[in-house]
């Protein structure tokens, strides 16, 4: 306990270490600075860049007719879906119609 108590005794020891530990965060806080600074401008050169070439793409024949494709692709989608809900009930309701007539021929059977 006593070694404990004296370690906090050396207050010259601890500015001593809280001074290099303030040097060590300045040169840190430094360091992230220049990496934020960085990632930025690559940020910023990457936007143009995708700026520029979905303007080229936009003035391009093939985009007006893959944009009229993509519109057909979804309602042609949709209409299967709604094809598919449609059959889906329709069967439902074709096998209840033939389960209930197996049922009436069974009942008139045991009658």
């Amino acid at each position: 306990m006593k070694a404990k108590i004296v370690e906090f005794e050396d207050v010259n020891g601890f500015k001593a270490r809280a001074a290099v530990d303030k040097e060590n965060l300045i040169c840190a806080i430094d360091l992230l600075e220049e990496k934020h600074t960085s990632i930025q401008q690559q940020i910023h050169k990457a936007a143009l860049e995708l700026e520029e070439t979905e303007e080229n793409i936009k003035q391009s024949n093939i985009h007006d007719e893959l944009v009229k494709q993509r519109q057909k692709l979804v309602l042609q989608s949709q209409n299967i879906h709604s094809l598919e809900q449609y059959i889906s009930v329709t069967a439902r309701k074709t096998d209840f119609h033939t389960i209930k007539e197996n049922c009436f021929m069974l009942t008139k059977q045991i009658n």
